[in-house]
Parts: C-alpha cells; sequence; structure tokens
C-alpha cells in the first residue's frame, strides 16, 4: 500500500509473535544489511533506517512494528 507520503508500506506486526515482517528484518541484518537508530519519540516508538536500501523501521511501546520502503 502507498501512503500519503509516498513511502510503500509492507506491513505490521507484533514481535511477540513469529511475523513475516520481523523474519524480513532479521534477514536483512543477518545478510549485513545495518539499521541505525534514527530517532525516539515521546511516545516510545524507535525509528531504525537502513541507508542501503532506503527502509524505515518503526516499533511502539506495545511491540507491534512496521516496515517502509522510501524510494
Amino acid at each position: 500500500m502507498v501512503l500519503q507520503n509516498g513511502s510503500l508500506y509492507l506491513g505490521c506486526c507484533h514481535l511477540n509473535f513469529k511475523d513475516p515482517i520481523v523474519e524480513k528484518v532479521n534477514f536483512l541484518r543477518d545478510n549485513g544489511y545495518e539499521f541505525k537508530l534514527k530517532e525516539i519519540s515521546c511516545f516510545g516508538e524507535e525509528t531504525y533506517f537502513c541507508d542501503k536500501l532506503n527502509l524505515s523501521y518503526k516499533t511502539d511501546y506495545n511491540g507491534d512494528c512496521w516496515l517502509y520502503y522510501t524510494g
């Protein structure tokens, strides 16, 4: 799904369950792609960014996470 800001939304998951989004991020990390912590919001959301792939990965205080492609 394409978001209003032009990002491609790749999915949402909960970290306590085996989920395709977590598996994608872990697979990329295992293959040498680095996700750097970009910011932590006042609501506990953490945003990571992978420069090589233009991916952003967000988690919130509930353990939910999202993966976006920003091309």
